[in-house]
């Protein structure tokens, strides 16, 4: 995919820079509705345009961000080469305002306002344009909807709902008199080449109901070598969900709202759990950010086989969040009230190579894994069994304490006279040498 996008940008390379110098796209509104200018319309105010060079490639599944323009409304267009039109549908882009030491991509979705054979305008939903007079578009990717026809499956449990392609470009935009100007630069990315999403439940012990803590991780290898991951920014979406647990197994029962969440990692910060009640009152920590080698072999994280086998060839863990598990039952029904983690993508990556720090966007798809914890775990029926197996151990300590009651006046009293024998015994002992000397 990277190679095939990487063609499409370098046959239109010419034309990106030409296309880099549109002024502002203008919009009009009236009463109720915003109306936008056609795709054409925008692209033909560069003279040099021509829609004869972006044809319909049925086959190529490419997605390529030839410009971007702000509107007089604040609002920003990316327009999208797509040879092969509704094959490949783009669903959100990476942008990140800030360059530098700042630099921080966030993922916005797009709508599409217009098209026309193979040219496509999108709005980038819920932006807003700053009003500063030098502006900063730094994109490394875009995303387009997963599609069967054209992508294959993943091999194991995770499934993927958006496919990342590189576009590696900065725009710069300045205002001058009033006149928006644009330039536009190539820039570094990292791309993920392989990932696993999963989590590892961890138990916090019993009270009058089983609660756990989920640690949600991804695990990824990249086209750079890393020799140390200093800091990553993870996007996710949660969703609390109830799940009824009965003799025909599990069933989700509710859900709330999806929420996007995005959170910045260190190589300095650590995760734990929050341990209560007994008997499995366990505290546990790790590092936010670890190599795949240590998740695998430390003996807390008790992975399953088939969990080891899909991190196999992956290098680096992000350990990004944990969320808190609550089972009850009421009248032979366990609910389970619990955290659903999908759409995993990781926005960006410092690290060190060769005692060189990047700070770079990266290409890497959304990303879900199942709701099977990833590690050995005990069922709530099985806890339940465990505490019944204490109480019975209990109430057999004290059956026999009752049984040996009558008799433990005499037991006491042979072990207070053993005792007193095995004092003689020391005395004699530590007594012999002076009794030898007395003798002579």
């Amino acid at each position: 995919m990277k190679s095939r996008i990487k063609n499409a940008l370098y046959v239109f390379l010419a034309l990106l820079f030409v296309l880099c110098s549109i002024s502002t796209i203008t919009t009009y509104t009236t009463s109720s509705t915003t109306l936008y200018t056609d795709v054409l319309v925008d692209l033909s105010q560069d003279s040099k345009f021509d829609v004869a060079d972006y044809p319909i490639v049925e086959t190529d599944y490419s997605i390529s961000v030839i410009q971007i323009a702000e509107s007089v409304n604040d609002q920003l267009f990316v327009y999208v080469y797509q040879p092969s039109q509704n094959m490949v549908k783009p669903s959100s882009i990476n942008i990140s305002t800030t360059v530098g030491d700042d630099y921080s991509p966030n993922n916005y979705k797009l709508a599409l306002i217009d098209y026309t054979d193979a040219l496509y305008k999108y709005l980038v939903v819920d932006f807003v344009v700053s009003n500063d007079t030098v502006r900063y578009y730094d994109i490394p990717s875009i995303f387009r909807l997963f599609n069967l026809a054209i992508d294959e499956p993943l091999d194991n449990d995770n499934t993927v709902s958006e496919v990342a392609c590189e576009v590696a470009k900065l725009w710069i935009t300045t205002t001058v008199d009033g006149q928006v100007l644009y330039d536009c630069q190539e820039t570094e990315t990292i791309e993920v080449t392989e990932k696993y999403v999963g989590f590892i439940r961890y138990d916090n012990g019993f009270t009058l109901y089983n609660k756990y803590c989920d640690s949600h991780y991804v695990a990824f290898t990249t086209d750079k070598p890393m020799d140390k991951l200093k800091e990553a920014e993870v996007l996710y979406t949660r969703r609390d969900i109830v799940t009824r647990i009965n003799l025909t197994g599990e069933h989700l029962y509710s859900s709330g709202e999806p929420e996007n969440v995005k959170v910045k990692l260190t190589d300095i910060e650590k995760g734990h759990n929050d341990p209560h009640g007994w008997p499995w009152s366990y505290s546990y920590e790790w590092d936010r950010i670890e190599k795949v080698s240590e998740f695998v072999n430390d003996p807390d994280n008790n992975l399953t086989d088939s969990t080891k086998e899909s991190l196999a060839g992956k290098q680096w863990v992000l350990r990004f969040y944990e969320s808190d598990v609550d089972e009850t039952a009421t009248g032979g029904i366990a609910y389970r009230e619990s955290v659903e983690v999908t759409n995993v993508t990781i926005l960006r990556l410092m690290f060190e190579t060769d005692g060189v720090v990047y700070n770079l966007g990266v290409v890497d798809n959304k990303q879900s894994g199942d709701l099977v914890p990833d590690n050995e775990d005990t069922s709530f029926w099985d806890k339940i069994k465990e505490i019944l197996e204490i109480i019975l151990y209990v109430v057999l300590g004290i059956l026999v304490l009752v049984i040996i009651m009558p008799f433990i006046p005499t037991i006491v009293a042979f072990l207070v006279k053993l005792l007193g024998y095995i004092l003689k015994g020391i005395w004699w002992v530590i007594t012999l040498p002076i009794r030898l000397i007395k003798k002579e």
